[in-house]
């Protein structure tokens, strides 16, 4: 390479949307109501959730609609129940959701010899792919499919690039996730079941949104913080939310999970009154046995 040449990178981010009718597929979020335990689908605004084939459902919402109908004033839809039936729901309004996929298709990295398994780049935690010079972000490079991870996959791969030597591979494990709803819905890390499965004693702690004094003053008493840790060490496994403005409070657990906090370092810490922050203080709390207000 003469002097004054200049390589340039090929950065591949993308994503188109796949139509898949009639089908919802559930947040990662644990599958319990406000109250902290599991739920039916709620009707929210005159909009029945018909969740779907996520692991985490184990078959008890309805899964695929069958047949739907316009009527004057609603919408009703036949949906199977996953073991075998059918049942007909009528709300306000019916919706249609879709899935997204990375666009890898057509865009010449077979002819590259770009690996790619399963429709998604495979890439290093850096966005490095199998051919030097080519690095993949964003939907193609594999889910969680959000704009927050896809910026920060970015950042951590120009960094590399340039050479810097502080950069560290992106763990996917600390990704919070948002479901923009009402009640809003965030979480981070593993939910008690995938905490289980990965053989960890766990304590965990709830607290109800009807407990903290800034939620009822809000008129927003329906909600719950939930806390998972590893039993031994106060490692904190993930932290799971529903209620308002939860998608504001869960990045305090992410800062949380990314320095390493334990239970007493948390415990300890002073939360503001009257916020809604205080929930995530009464949630650690709860899970040594020592909440405060319930």
């Amino acid at each position: 390479m003469s002097a004054g040449t200049w390589l340039l990178p090929v950065f591949v981010m993308a994503a188109k949307v796949r139509a898949t009718p009639f089908r919802h597929d559930t947040p990662r979020e644990e599958p319990e109501g406000p109250s902290g335990r599991n739920s039916t689908p709620p009707r929210v605004g005159g909009v029945i959730p018909l969740r779907g084939d996520s692991p985490r459902t184990e078959g008890r919402y309805p899964r695929t609609v069958t047949r739907r109908e316009r009527l004057a004033d609603a919408a009703t839809a036949t949906v199977e129940d996953g073991k075998g039936g059918t049942q007909t729901i009528t709300a306000d309004r019916l919706i249609s959701a879709v899935g997204v996929v990375g666009n890898v298709e057509n865009i010449g990295l077979e002819q590259l010899g770009v690996k790619i398994e399963r429709g998604i780049v495979v890439t290093d935690g850096l966005g490095r792919t199998n051919v030097p010079g080519i690095y993949a972000i964003g939907d193609v490079a594999g889910p969680p499919m959000l704009a927050h991870k896809a910026e920060h996959e970015g950042v951590l791969c120009v960094e590399a690039t340039a050479g810097r030597n502080d950069v560290h591979p992106l763990d996917k494990g600390k990704i919070p996730g948002c479901t923009y709803c009402h009640p809003q819905i965030a979480s981070v890390g593993l939910t008690e079941a995938k905490a289980k499965e990965q053989g960890f004693e766990i304590r965990v702690g709830r607290f109800p949104f009807l407990g903290n004094g800034k939620a009822i003053a809000l008129g927003e008493p329906d909600g719950l913080v939930k806390a998972i840790f590893e039993k031994n060490t106060g490692q904190l496994l993930g932290a799971h939310m529903v209620g308002a403005e939860v998608t504001e409070l869960i990045q305090g657990f992410v800062i949380a999970m990314n320095l390493e906090t334990t239970e007493e370092e948390l415990m300890h810490a002073v939360f503001p009154h009257p916020t809604l922050s205080e929930m995530m203080h009464e949630s650690v709390l709860d899970a040594y046995g020592r909440v405060i207000h319930v």
